[in-house]
C-alpha cells in the first residue's frame, strides 16, 4: 500500500469517517492524490463510501471492519 493511502486509511480510522475535502484539510497531499488513495482503499475493501445525507453531492469513507473468524 502506498504511503498515502495509508495515511488517508489512519485518518478515516482515527476520525471514524471523513470526506475527501475532511482528508485535504487534514494534510498536505494533493486532491488528486487523495482521490487516488481513495479508490485504492475502496477497491481493497478497506474502506466503503457512503451518502452524505447532507449533501448528496459529498461522499463520506469509514473503515470497513471484517470479522475474522478463527
Amino acid at each position: 500500500m502506498p504511503c498515502t493511502a495509508a495515511k488517508v486509511l489512519e485518518i478515516i480510522d482515527s476520525e471514524g469517517h471523513a470526506t475527501q475535502s475532511d482528508i485535504r484539510n487534514k494534510t498536505s497531499i494533493p486532491p488528486r492524490t487523495v482521490k487516488y488513495a481513495i479508490k485504492l482503499l475502496r477497491e481493497g475493501g478497506m474502506i466503503k463510501e457512503i451518502p452524505d445525507w447532507k449533501d448528496m453531492r459529498k461522499r463520506i469513507y469509514v473503515v470497513q471492519h471484517h470479522r475474522q473468524t478463527a
